[in-house]
């Protein structure tokens, strides 16, 4: 509780920042952190880590940097009672992820057109898909719809005389 009590006299950015180190040094990884910025709509963290296991930091497909982001989420939630969300990036892995998810997208969107045939992408989370979804909203002609059940849907990219 000592810790709460230290961080209510600085402004938000400042005691999201306090909290992640706290968080950062319970999991006994030494993170250096940048400066809030927004990217895709959210506010995100992107933290340099520079060990040889920073594959275990992020995790296979980037699973345990957004676990980690979940729990940081839920503890600004309950201690700082704010609606702010985060988004936490290392060495800007999801960076790059979302620029190969829209290079996935635009290629599935141009087969789509060029063939009038359907494209299914491989099964992707929710934020994979939202990523491939909001890249292809826009092209005239192609659609996208999420298939499957459970946590990991495909994406079916298809052609529509419609939109």
């Amino acid at each position: 509780m000592k810790f709460l009590k230290k961080i209510f006299n600085l402004d938000e950015d400042s005691k999201i920042k306090k909290i992640l180190k706290e968080v950062f040094n319970v999991i006994e990884y030494n993170v250096e952190f940048s400066d809030f910025d927004k990217y895709n709509g959210n506010k995100r963290m992107n933290l340099k880590y520079d060990d040889d296991d920073v594959n275990v930091l992020v995790g296979k497909n980037g699973k345990n940097i957004m676990a980690l982001e979940l729990l940081v989420n839920i503890i600004l939630k309950k201690r700082l009672d704010t609606a702010t969300k985060i988004m936490l990036d290392v060495n800007d892995y999801r960076k790059k992820k979302d620029m190969f998810l829209k290079d996935i997208a635009i290629k599935a969107g141009e087969e789509v057109l060029k063939t009038k045939k359907k494209v299914y992408l491989k099964p992707m989370n929710s934020y994979e898909r939202k990523v491939v979804h909001k890249t292809l909203q826009n092209v005239k002609h192609v659609n996208t719809k999420s298939i499957g059940k459970g946590k990991l849907k495909k994406i079916v990219v298809y052609y529509s005389h419609e939109s």
